[in-house]
């Protein structure tokens, strides 16, 4: 289901901006997004269904993340054809970006667009990190059957960031760069990105050492699973499974860090950046991630998407050299 969301919000995103750049309105964009609502329905009405009401009133958390997939489906409704909420969804934007400078207009059909997305994603994410979503998962057990997925992903944020941004309708390609805040890497990118890297990722362990430290041992071993799942899949081979984690790195930093930071903020695209990691679901590990996620926000407003995308490549690559290391010993 994710990767046909995800082909249905490039298709969406491709057609906004030809729209936008032949200044034809929005006529076609706002039909085919009522769509994504829809679908939030959809899920919503069939686990009422399927659970019962009356079966699903013992099981608050699951009644209470139905109704509000249904209340977020209604509200995107409401976004995509009314004006007057848009007030409220300028002021949270302006809220949680008060120290940045964000480019978010209401009157801009892409932003529109972009902001119903990132409504639609977010709610779609944490139905599924709950465990409502029935649909089965391609089991990742090894490299061979993690590499499709994570290249598959990668790619959609790549076309998603370079097809958001205008490539072919509004900007060339050279202003496609600039405004993703790519560049050849310099001297000042390689050392703000892997100090950078490094650093976080040391964090990142301190914290999961504390985390282990103060939780019950069965359910540390729970929450952390999936990640390690990943981990364990990637590691088979350890060269090929750290390059494979440095590209999916870079593809999230052009989409997140690159195309969505200048217009939502470094909290929203945070925020949606580890919703998206869905292994971690609501578990201090988000939390974790979180931080890393500001901290890669940081650089890019500070220095560059690029040295934005180093840190998130040293960081993914630690791990493996690490498990490198101690395998030579």
């Amino acid at each position: 289901m994710a990767g046909a969301a995800l082909l249905y919000i490039l298709l969406l995103t491709a057609i906004a901006n030809v729209e936008s750049a032949r200044d034809s309105g929005r006529r076609l964009t706002p039909a085919l997004a009522t769509l994504l609502p829809a679908a939030l329905l959809f899920l919503a009405l069939s686990a009422l269904q399927n659970g019962g009401l009356t079966e699903m009133a013992g099981d608050s958390l699951r009644l209470v993340s139905a109704v509000a997939a249904l209340v977020a489906a209604l509200a995107m409704v409401v976004l995509i054809w009314a004006e007057a909420p848009w007030l409220w969804v300028t002021r949270i934007v302006s809220l949680l970006s008060r120290y940045e400078r964000v480019s978010f207009d209401p009157r801009n059909s892409l932003h529109r667009l972009a902001a119903i997305v990132l409504s639609f994603v977010l709610v779609a994410l944490s139905w599924q990190a709950t465990g409502f979503e029935s649909a089965e998962r391609a089991p990742v057990t090894d490299l061979a059957s993690a590499a499709p997925q994570l290249l598959y992903g990668t790619l959609l944020y790549l076309a998603l960031a370079v097809l958001g941004v205008g490539w072919l309708t509004r900007r060339d390609w050279a202003g496609v760069k600039r405004r993703l805040g790519l560049r050849w890497p310099r001297p000042a990118d390689w050392m703000a990105g892997v100090s950078a890297g490094i650093a976080l990722q040391l964090l990142v362990a301190l914290a999961t050492v504390l985390w282990q430290a103060t939780a019950e041992p069965s359910v540390f071993e729970s929450q952390v699973s999936g990640a390690r799942a990943i981990f364990e899949a990637l590691s088979s081979s350890l060269l090929a499974g750290g390059l494979l984690a440095m590209s999916v790195g870079a593809g999230e930093e052009v989409l997140f860090r690159g195309a969505l930071q200048p217009v939502f903020g470094t909290v929203i695209s945070s925020l949606l950046f580890v919703a998206l990691h869905t292994q971690y679901a609501f578990t201090p590990a988000a939390a974790i991630l979180l931080v890393a996620s500001l901290g890669f926000g940081l650089l890019r407003a500070r220095v560059s998407t690029t040295a934005a995308i180093i840190a998130h490549a040293a960081y993914n690559a630690m791990p493996f050299v690490l498990a490198g290391l101690t395998a030579f010993r």
